[in-house]
C-alpha cells in the first residue's frame, strides 16, 4: 500500500513520466511554457477526429396499445480529438455516453449530424474503411465481456495488436 500510495502521481506538478512501484521518484517537471507549447502544438493540427453536431434518438413502447414515443438520446453533441490527446467521456447512468461510442464506432449511425476521421466523412460506407476500423474501437466497461479469463494480461493486450497485424514488418 506504502509503495502504491508513494507513485501517485501528483495533482498540482506534472511530470515527463510517472512514478512505478519499482521506482516511486517522479522525473522531471514539464515547465508552464513547455505545457502551454504542447496545448498549442495540438491545436494547429488537423484534428484525428471530428464530431460534428451529433443527434440520435430511440423509439420506445410501439405495441398496439402503447403509442410510440422518441427518446433523444444525443442532441447537438460536437468535439475534436487531435493527435496524441486522450478523450473522456463522463456522464450520468443514461446520459448517453455509449450511444454516443457506438455510433463513433459504426455500430449505431446518428440521426443527425457527420463524423469526420481525417477530414473525411464516415458515413454508413465508413465500416468497410479498414483504416477507421482498426483505430476506432469500443472498450467495454463490463470486463467479463472483455476480458477472457484464460489469458494472461500480456496476451490479452497482444490480441488486438495480432489481429490487426501490427508491428509485424
Amino acid at each position: 500500500t506504502r509503495g502504491l500510495l508513494a507513485c501517485r502521481p501528483s495533482v498540482r506538478k506534472r511530470h515527463r513520466r510517472l512514478p512505478t512501484l519499482n521506482d516511486p521518484t517522479p522525473g522531471e517537471v514539464v515547465t508552464p511554457a513547455e505545457e502551454q507549447e504542447k496545448i498549442f502544438s495540438l491545436l494547429k493540427a488537423e484534428p484525428v477526429l471530428q464530431v460534428r453536431d451529433i443527434g440520435h434518438s430511440f423509439t420506445l413502447g410501439h405495441n398496439w396499445f402503447v403509442p410510440k414515443k422518441r427518446l433523444e438520446v444525443l442532441k447537438e453533441i460536437s468535439f475534436n480529438l487531435y493527435p496524441g490527446e486522450s478523450f473522456g467521456l463522463v456522464g450520468e447512468s443514461g446520459s448517453g455516453k455509449t450511444t454516443l461510442g457506438r455510433c463513433i464506432a459504426q455500430q449505431l449511425f446518428p440521426e443527425s449530424g457527420e463524423i469526420l476521421y481525417m477530414n473525411k466523412p464516415i458515413g454508413k460506407s465508413g465500416s468497410s474503411d479498414p483504416q477507421y476500423r482498426t483505430a476506432v474501437q469500443m472498450i467495454f466497461q463490463d470486463p467479463y465481456s472483455s476480458l477472457n479469463p484464460r489469458l494472461t494480461a500480456a496476451e490479452a493486450i497482444m490480441e488486438p495488436i495480432k489481429v490487426h497485424q501490427k508491428g509485424t514488418t
